[in-house]
């Protein structure tokens, strides 16, 4: 997906890609719920994004993971002696070392590389000098990493998930809740240093698996050992476990994830004379997991694919007749024709989001803006590199992060909203009227979760529409995530996926609320 714009279906934008992040941070009252349309506040353009929160109060630990404080998790006795273990001692409880190793399947199914493996008891334990789980990570992440004594550790890989992305607060809860002595953390991975960060991670024994969010969902695809099949089906994956013996295997949870979603949002819709066709925004990543998933859970559902660039949207298109439905594709300036037709809409576009999108050329902003209308964001110059590495780590101990990246703005600055007023005016006005030609029973589901409240949600709640921001998909799919990476250390365990999706609702909820 690197060198991708993402782009509404009404413009161009060079920026590093059209599929939608699977997760994205800042929230409000409103984050998460099915909705139908409520007294909304004036009209008008957006202001300037508020800045992002990087020492929220959430549940135990979330502070920490922000500020680079220690966190250790909750867990097990086992966990606490493993802590205390002298040079020599195994850190890793005899209990849960076994469970890893027994059972874990990579991409079965007939995925490309995908095998049955066998885990010999003892595979990549973790001794006294493994205590940090996140050592072989830090001089591969621009970001400061806590400073951790847990015996699992796991993470979200992108661009900067550490301005944006809800998931350690969803997984670390879940972690707690279940007693794994466990820590899940951002990794913000330049694209230059993607390789060598899979590299570390093939090296990390601790290391369970991490996410996937952009703009890596599909070029980290090639470097990966395997891929389950429907991961390789769409092209992209959204996470990948680390087997014992350190191969890394793909999967993707986004399109059952967002279809589920999708069926709730529209059971609280009057059913119309035939199943309408579904709008679906973006050819990233994304686009081509929820597409595919509509095809295979709603059969006969038609979609409509609107995408800035013809070839792309064939590419992914193509993907999802594959998978068994019928697919139209339409360019960004035919989008108003087709909007009376169809039963409900789904960005899988970046657009909307909050938090600075860089390039090779600069950095830009997509809050501001509608997919139902042209975004094409201007780009500042990037800000010099500040900062040395390792600066501000909770203890020497911890090796050295890598070279600080360039640090953007989480809002952007005056310079950026003088040259991008008059595109946003023209966005905003593009997008309300064309949110106006929906039918009144379509819904409107948007990918992004961070504002909880995007300008196309807006727009679709003043027009009447019932609407969804992603933090359903994000719970949904982080739910079948933690599982895939979990599953062989809760194997016997009663109602694990309940006890995960509780904790992860509850946390979302606490942050939200």
């Amino acid at each position: 997906m690197g060198g991708r714009g993402p782009a509404g279906a009404g413009g161009t934008a060079p920026l590093p890609s059209e599929g939608r992040p699977a997760h994205h941070g800042r929230t409000r009252a409103r984050g998460g719920d099915t909705r139908r349309g409520r007294g909304g506040s004036p009209g008008g353009p957006p202001g300037p994004p508020r800045g992002h929160r990087l020492g929220d109060r959430g549940p135990a630990g979330r502070r920490h993971l922000r500020d680079g404080g220690a966190y250790t998790p909750p867990g097990p006795r086992a966990a606490g002696r493993a802590h205390r273990a002298g040079a020599g001692h195994a850190a890793r409880p005899d209990a849960l070392g076994a469970a890893r190793h027994r059972g874990l399947r990579e991409g079965a199914g007939g995925g490309r590389g995908s095998a049955a493996v066998d885990h010999p008891a003892g595979a990549g334990a973790v001794t006294r000098g493994d205590l940090d789980p996140l050592a072989p990570l830090r001089p591969h992440v621009h970001n400061i990493l806590p400073s951790v004594h847990t015996t699992w550790a796991a993470g979200v890989l992108g661009s900067h998930p550490s301005l944006y992305s809800r998931s350690p607060l969803l997984w670390n809860a879940a972690f707690q809740a279940l007693g794994l002595p466990a820590v899940y953390a951002a990794f913000d991975v330049a694209p230059e240093g993607l390789e060598a960060f899979l590299s570390a991670c093939r090296a990390a024994p601790a290391l369970l698996g991490f996410s996937v969010t952009v703009p890596y969902k599909e070029r980290v695809l090639a470097s990966l050992d395997g891929v389950d099949p429907d991961a390789e089906a769409v092209g992209a994956v959204n996470a990948v476990v680390r087997t014992p013996q350190g191969r890394l295997v793909g999967a993707n949870t986004d399109g059952p994830a967002a279809l589920e979603v999708l069926q709730r949002l529209e059971g609280g819709a009057p059913a119309g004379d035939r199943p309408r066709p579904v709008l679906l925004l973006g050819a990233g990543g994304a686009a081509r997991a929820v597409g595919a998933a509509i095809a295979r859970g709603m059969p006969g559902r038609a979609l409509v694919l609107c995408n800035r660039r013809p070839d792309r949207a064939e590419e992914t298109a193509s993907i999802i007749r594959g998978a068994g439905a019928e697919v139209l594709t339409v360019p960004p300036e035919e989008l108003e024709e087709v909007l009376p037709d169809v039963g409900a809409v789904v960005n899988a576009t970046s657009v909307g989001m909050s938090g600075p999108i860089r390039t090779a050329e600069g950095v830009t902003w997509l809050e501001p803006f509608s997919p139902l209308g042209p975004a094409a964001p201007p780009l500042l110059p990037p800000p010099p590199a500040s900062g040395a590495p390792g600066l501000g780590l909770a203890s020497p101990a911890v090796p050295p992060a890598a070279p600080a990246a360039p640090a953007a703005p989480a809002a952007p600055p005056a310079a950026w909203w003088e040259r991008a007023w008059p595109g946003i005016v023209r966005n905003l006005e593009i997008s309300l009227r064309r949110a106006m030609r929906l039918r009144p029973e379509a819904v409107v589901l948007d990918l992004v979760y961070a504002p909880a409240e995007s300008v196309l949600l807006k727009h679709a709640r003043w027009t009447g529409h019932a609407v969804a921001n992603g933090e359903l998909v994000l719970i949904a799919q982080a739910v079948e995530a933690l599982l895939r990476l979990c599953g062989p250390l809760l194997s016997g365990r009663a109602d694990v996926r309940k006890v995960v999706q509780r904790a992860m609702q509850a946390a979302g909820a606490q942050r939200t609320g």
